[in-house]
């Protein structure tokens, strides 16, 4: 069993293994978490210091373990959403706490990576298909298609054609 200075040990090191073991602990801590109020808001702030670390490495194992999660932090996943493209297009296609009010933000910004990970989501709603329509992207209406073509209505299909 790790203890908390062993913990502490490995937040601080200066090896970003060391420090990404640190955030999947702190990570499945906050997901695991039963008791008080107070505990689980101290796992969350620990979790919140690991999106400051200058590693992707570190900000890449934590996203890996809140990634599929309905119980993750929803303001640290879209924190790790905007991140490298690396962790924003693993969080914005699997993170079911990402919300469309969220996607519609990130779809604003038009990081193309991000727009196929959002064009790749198992369910969109027709706002944010219509949306990535408007981007008109070529990649990102090719991956709506493959991805969500039997919820497209008649008017994206339409606007596809055209």
């Amino acid at each position: 069993m790790l203890g908390y200075l062993d913990y502490l040990d490995l937040s601080q090191s200066p090896h970003a293994e060391d420090r990404g073991q640190a955030a999947r602990i702190a990570a499945r801590a906050y997901l695991d978490h039963d008791g008080p109020a107070d505990e689980h808001a101290a796992l969350y702030a620990a979790v919140l210091s690991f999106l400051d670390d200058t590693s992707v490495k570190v900000r890449a194992a934590l996203a890996y373990e809140l990634l599929r999660s309905a119980y993750a932090p929803r303001p640290v996943m879209f924190a790790l959403a905007q991140d490298d493209p690396v962790i924003a297009t693993a969080v914005v296609q699997y993170s079911p706490v990402l919300q469309e009010a969220d996607l519609n933000v990130l779809i604003k910004a038009g990081d193309e990576p991000v727009l196929l990970s959002i064009a790749g989501r198992q369910t969109l709603s027709p706002k944010l298909v219509v949306a990535l329509l408007a981007k008109q992207n070529r990649s990102v209406d090719l991956r709506l298609i493959e991805h969500n073509a039997e919820r497209l209505s008649e008017s994206s299909l339409l606007e596809l054609c055209d």
